[in-house]
């Protein structure tokens, strides 16, 4: 049932956060095992107001507590960024069905996009749950990581000035057991599926890892990053959208946060918090296709490269590339081989529906059938090659003032001649 929360008391580290009222939005009946929700808060910082955007998940214990873990978006003058933690209490019928907390662990960053927030607002209606899988973790000094589950949100942010330019949230929970030798550096790749409300299947297909920073003393740190694509029916017909999350551009930040034990059972549990940025709407739907089935098992990632430096040129036609980058990962499990880039770069002259971009490690991406629209928007097929490994697929971005950006993503072969 709905209902709000009151008077929760909520102190961030190093930040003078006051009493805030929040709303929470979603269904929850006592007895639940499971819930996730989405909410708004207001705070005050140094007497001046602010306000929380949230998204939350928990469980029911069965005895009149509940547990929830939080994670959002926070801003108050100049202290912009994003929070994780934890609430803890009871429910009755006092509270409508939902109780009161405590709000600890806390942990709070900056968002590197935060300038863009200024005037951004939350969409509520068009928000995930996010359920996926880890492939198998393994520490820089040979332990190995099991993950169980992979459970979270997204929510997507408006901005009144740009309406074309999407990005939101995403968190997610991650638990499972462990076994040594351990050490600060770690990985997981992780991978899953993005759930409407009512949808009867998915829309959104999510690939990346988690690049661990710290292991010791019962905490665990890191950051993530990775790619994403959607589909979304407007009434009229589908869009294929592509884009990326945490990490794994400069225009977005990604964390990641948790603790450990040892003893009998090695187990862990870490949350990410971070945003997501879309990079085009022009791909087909046999793209999405390919990495929505891609993602039903647990992925590996066997290789990944950050290409700079390209150079260029549009064949038939007097432009040149230049300063290309391609942020490329090739992942793989029992379905298959897919890999997923970001691509940015700049160009001159004229443009063509074929170009080529070459690399100083041998590398190549060409380009066919480009299209290159009025709106600023433009979609490819390519192939190429980096090493042992031959990739085909499609890339769709914006292009405009000499700069070009997009986000795509195929399939791979390696060992070829």
């Amino acid at each position: 049932m709905g209902g709000s929360f009151e008077q929760v008391n909520l102190s961030i580290s190093g930040y003078p956060w006051g009493i805030w009222a929040a709303k929470y939005d979603f269904e929850y009946e006592p007895g639940d095992q499971y819930f996730c929700g989405l909410g708004y808060g207001e705070f005050t910082d140094n007497g001046l107001p602010g306000e929380l955007y949230f998204t939350m998940q928990g469980e029911d214990t069965g005895d009149g507590r509940i547990w929830a873990r939080v994670a959002g978006i926070s801003r108050a003058y100049e202290n912009w960024g994003f929070y994780i933690g934890k609430i803890s209490g009871g429910y009755g019928s006092d509270f409508g069905g939902i109780g009161m907390g405590i709000f600890y662990d806390e942990y709070f960053f900056e968002s590197l996009y935060m300038d863009r927030y200024e005037m951004a607002m939350i969409d509520l209606s068009d928000r995930r749950m996010l359920i996926g899988t880890g492939g198998p973790g393994s520490f820089a000094k040979g332990g190995d990581i099991n993950v169980h589950n992979i459970f979270g949100g997204d929510l997507e942010f408006y901005d009144m000035y740009e309406e074309s330019l999407h990005r939101g949230l995403m968190y997610f929970d991650v638990y499972g057991e462990f076994e040594g030798p351990v050490s600060s550096a770690w990985t997981i790749p992780i991978a899953g599926h993005g759930y409407r409300e009512n949808e009867a299947g998915p829309s959104l297909a999510w690939l990346g890892k988690i690049n661990g920073t710290g292991w010791e003393k019962g905490t665990i740190t890191g950051n993530f990053g990775g790619f994403w694509f959607s589909e979304h029916d407007t009434g009229e017909g589908y869009i294929y959208s592509a884009g990326t999350f945490g990490n794994a551009s400069e225009d977005a930040a990604g964390e990641v946060i948790g603790n450990y034990i040892e003893g009998e059972e090695y187990r862990f549990e870490a949350m990410g918090v971070g945003e997501w940025v879309e990079v085009t709407d022009l791909l087909s739907a046999s793209t999405f296709e390919l990495v929505n089935d891609f993602v039903t098992i647990p992925i590996t990632e066997v290789h990944s490269a950050a290409l700079m430096g390209g150079s260029g040129s549009f064949i038939g036609a007097e432009g040149a590339l230049n300063n290309v980058m391609m942020d490329i990962s090739f992942y793989s499990n029992e379905l298959g081989n897919v890999w997923a880039a970001l691509l940015t770069g700049n160009y001159s002259g004229d443009r063509g529906s074929s170009w080529q971009v070459g690399w100083e490690d041998g590398s190549t991406l060409n380009g066919t059938n480009a299209q290159w629209n009025p709106d600023g928007t433009w979609r490819s097929d390519v192939s190429g090659s980096h090493g042992d490994y031959a990739f085909d697929g499609e890339v769709g971005g914006t292009y405009g003032d000499g700069n070009f950006q997009g986000a795509g993503a195929g399939e791979w072969q390696e060992g070829l001649d």
